[in-house]
């Protein structure tokens, strides 16, 4: 177990004396890799009998091309949000408040850019990647993936904003400002995998309320479907009788 903690520790020290020489290099080289990482990993999970065995590698790169734009952003608009907050409401004095109004700010402009900009990213540098023929023409490729972002956006954002207000406000709350972006990233593990997940769905795109809705009509048709074979058992063996 010490051997175990003394690893970690050391890796955090690496990591936070490579953050204190390049931030913005460190910021961004975490985001590609956990944005790479989850999607990779997204297409295993996610891998059925009718889809393609083969790992994507223009999709997981582009994910990762996406964690070097949004992790710059991130590092570029939070120190800017620091300070126009702090300005009017000294962190010092008024903690909870400053922390509030910085979450709300934060997921009222800054979030749906985000997401927007995922699914412009990610489709457009999947597309690059893989030199499809879609590609050599920019009007008619930035029309396809504008359109789908615009489609996904508020699906996407009402689950948003279930999960990343909190974690948002333990970020601001608790951690300080160079240390946030890695918070985020961290849990990105999982939610950069559930986007993945939802850009690459069929045309119609269902949010998890949806799923888990449709999974619960199956579980429904199902049972009703067992119920009239059970009665129809039950009407031949009174026939025969």
């Amino acid at each position: 177990m010490s051997t175990r903690s003394s690893i970690a520790h050391r890796v955090w020290q690496g990591y936070s004396r490579r953050l204190d020489q390049f931030p913005l290099f460190t910021k961004t080289t975490t985001g590609a890799v956990i944005f790479f990482v989850s999607d990779s990993a997204t297409q295993f999970i996610s891998k059925t009998a009718t889809t393609a065995s083969e790992w994507n590698a223009a999709r997981a790169i582009s994910g990762a091309g996406f964690g070097i734009v949004a992790t710059t952003w991130l590092h570029v608009w939070w120190g800017c949000l620091e300070l126009m907050v702090a300005s009017r409401i000294p962190i010092a004095k008024h903690r909870l408040a400053n922390t509030l109004v910085k979450v709300a700010i934060d997921q009222a402009f800054a979030a749906p850019l985000y997401i927007y900009s995922y699914f412009v990213v990610t489709n457009m540098g999947q597309k690059i990647v893989q030199r499809s023929d879609r590609a050599s023409d920019l009007s008619l490729l930035w029309k396809e993936t504008n359109d789908k972002a615009a489609a996904m956006l508020m699906p996407t954002m009402m689950e948003h904003w279930t999960v990343w207000p909190i974690v948002h406000s333990f970020n601001f709350y608790f951690m300080p400002l160079h240390h946030r972006v890695l918070v985020q990233n961290t849990v990105l593990v999982g939610w950069s995998g559930y986007l993945s997940h939802l850009n690459h769905q069929p045309a119609t795109l269902m949010t998890p309320t949806e799923e888990a809705r449709v999974a619960v009509q199956r579980q429904e048709t199902k049972r009703r479907t067992k119920e009239e074979q059970v009665l129809q058992a039950r009407r031949k063996l009174s026939d025969t009788r």
